[in-house]
Order: C-alpha cells, then sequence, then structure tokens
C-alpha cells in the first residue's frame, strides 16, 4: 500500500511496515484481503479495483471490502477476480522499480509479475493468542413514506416502510507481553504480500 495516498497498491522492496502487512479473512469461496494500517481516519482499508473489472485496473485500498479468489499454486499464490481470468499484476512485467502499480490483468500461466508470496510476520502461537468477538445490534430504524393521490373516482394511498438494522462488531485481541516484544515492529499472524522477480 502506497505510503503516499494510503490507497494505491505499489510494488515496493520489502520493508515489513504494516502497509505491507495484509489479513486474509474468509468470506464466501473466497478471501477480503485487509491492510493492517488503516484509513488516516482509523477505518479499515480492503483491496479492491478503482475502475472495474477490466485489464490495466488498479488495485486500490477502499474502505469497502470486496471478496477475492486466492489460489495456492506449486508457484505461488494468484488472486483473482471470483469468475474471471483477472488476476494481481504487477506492471511493467514485474518492474522491480519501486512505486510500480499493482493491476489487473488477463492470467498468463507462469508469468512470476502474476504470483505473489506469503511470508509470516510473526510467529504463530495459536494457544497463546486469545481473540473474543461481540455483536451489538441496535433497534431497527424505521422510516415511513405515505402518499395519497386522489381520482375522481378513488382515492390511492401508497405507505412505504423502510426497516434497517445496525449491527456493530468489536473484536478484542488478547496477546502476552513476551510476543509483542519478540514481534515488533510487526504484528502477529499478520501475512504481507511480496512480489517475487524472475
Amino acid at each position: 500500500l502506497s505510503g503516499m495516498d494510503n490507497k494505491a497498491l505499489i510494488g515496493w522492496p520489502m520493508h515489513g511496515g504494516e502497509n505491507q502487512q495484509w489479513e486474509f479473512i474468509p468470506s464466501g469461496h473466497g478471501y477480503v484481503i485487509r491492510c493492517v494500517r488503516r484509513s488516516y481516519d482509523g477505518h479499515p482499508l480492503y483491496l479492491t479495483t478503482e475502475e472495474g473489472v477490466r485489464e490495466n485496473a488498479a488495485v486500490v485500498a477502499s474502505p469497502y471490502p470486496v471478496s477475492w479468489n486466492v489460489e495456492q499454486t506449486e508457484e505461488g499464490i494468484r488472486i483473482s477476480w471470483p469468475n474471471t481470468d483477472f488476476v494481481f499484476d504487477l506492471a511493467e512485467w514485474g518492474s522491480n522499480t519501486p512505486g510500480t502499480k499493482i493491476q489487473l490483468m488477463r492470467l498468463k500461466s507462469g508469468e512470476p509479475c502474476q504470483l505473489w508470496h506469503y511470508t509470516r510476520c510473526a510467529p504463530a502461537a495459536d494457544k497463546e493468542v486469545e481473540v473474543r468477538s461481540a455483536r451489538a445490534v441496535s433497534p431497527p430504524a424505521s422510516t415511513e413514506t405515505v402518499s395519497v393521490t386522489e381520482e375522481r373516482d378513488y382515492i390511492t394511498t401508497t405507505r412505504t416502510t423502510t426497516t434497517t438494522s445496525i449491527t456493530t462488531v468489536t473484536e478484542v485481541t488478547r496477546m502476552p507481553r513476551w510476543m509483542l516484544l519478540h514481534a515488533r515492529p510487526h504484528s502477529p499472524n499478520r501475512r504481507s504480500i511480496g512480489y517475487r522477480l524472475a
């Protein structure tokens, strides 16, 4: 994730900062990909496309999550838009120039610029980390619109009621202090996407 605009997804030499750490969160048959770094106003950032699903469409961070297909191959990981052959691609045939755009392109089997790999940012300690989640559902909010139309022989009344529920999800992670000290500057159980050059 670009440190300049907190939006563009670019290739950059690995340094392990939060803008290079990603969480792969199961979502249906795919994964939502969330950056460890948050937006300037504190919201989570998820990978999506800015210009729709097409060749050369930039992959960007947005507060709106979408689900991606993540496929493990012998060569690496391939990330694609579900049910298409559009995959993450490091532009300019995998240029190692810092700041190279990551975009969607049609799959070219075996191309290194379309293959990615996980790098664990901190040792896994499944038994040492406790995660608690809580959901709070507010009472439904309701709006009602009534319109009356008078005709010669009829009076028509149309009543529209819209009801919404607002759900707040809170997640609390608790881990031993030694793990934080050992993992600095990285965060536990995070994964980074790095790029591999030919």
